[in-house]
This record gives C-alpha cells, sequence and structure tokens, in this order.
C-alpha cells in the first residue's frame, strides 16, 4: 500500500489535521518542530496493524499504520512558541486506544523513544527557529 493510501485510511479514523487552536496561534509561533521518520522496533497489537497517530500540543498532526520494524518517513512540521508536547497513541477499534509515550521537546534534534504498553517506536525530529 503505497504511503498515500496509508494517509487517506488514516484520515478516515482521526480527526481533521487543521483546527481552530492552530489559527488562533499561528501568529506567535517562532520555533518548528520537524518530525522526519517514525520506525516501529516492536509494534503494540499484537494481531493487526498499529494505526498509529503523532499528536502535538494535543492535535493530531500525522499517522500511519505499522508493523514490526517498518519505518516511514512522515516530514511533518508543526509550529509552536515554547515547547511542543509529541504523544503517540496506537488507536484500537475494540478497547480503549493505547498512549505509547508523551515527551516535550523544546531544542535540538534527536531521536525519541516511546516504549509503553511493550511497543517500542522511534520518532526523529528536528528544531528550528530555536
Amino acid at each position: 500500500m503505497s504511503s498515500v493510501a496509508v494517509y487517506h485510511e488514516v484520515t478516515q479514523w482521526i480527526a481533521p489535521l487543521t483546527g481552530e487552536g492552530r489559527k488562533r496561534t499561528e501568529g506567535i509561533m517562532a520555533k518548528k518542530l520537524h518530525i522526519k521518520t517514525l520506525k516501529c522496533v516492536e509494534q503494540e497489537d499484537l494481531t493487526l496493524d498499529d494505526r498509529i497517530v503523532v499528536y502535538v500540543n494535543g492535535d493530531p498532526v500525522n499517522g500511519a499504520a505499522f508493523d514490526d520494524g517498518q519505518s516511514r518517513y512522515l516530514d511533518t512540521v508543526v509550529s509552536f512558541s515554547s515547547e511542543a508536547v509529541v504523544k503517540l497513541v496506537e488507536v484500537d477499534d475494540v478497547d480503549a486506544d493505547d498512549v505509547l509515550g508523551v515527551h516535550t521537546v523544546r531544542s535540538g534534534s534527536g531521536v525519541l523513544e516511546f516504549t509503553r504498553d511493550d511497543a517500542h517506536y522511534q520518532m526523529s525530529y528536528a528544531i528550528s527557529g530555536d
């Protein structure tokens, strides 16, 4: 399945990626978070693909389906003022969604590790404008 097809599949089960909250704060954003890649080292769901949604400061900004070992280039840029709270969620149909981890970033670049609920994901990122 192409990354475009996966993105369109994912947008069917997450909220729209633009919203009033982002529009209200556009004028004060000085920094940009560039989410580069997301790699699934070990998925959370044992029977199906993990359906992952990436949130930044409470807004869904990207999502994709993953199997063990898969890596995707997300190439997502989000503006923020002083800090960005990045949360990774695995969406479930049958039971409650699983929060795989939360990180707060302010500057620099690196790899964030999300390891809750027996899953393991690695997200590469860089911050500009700081």
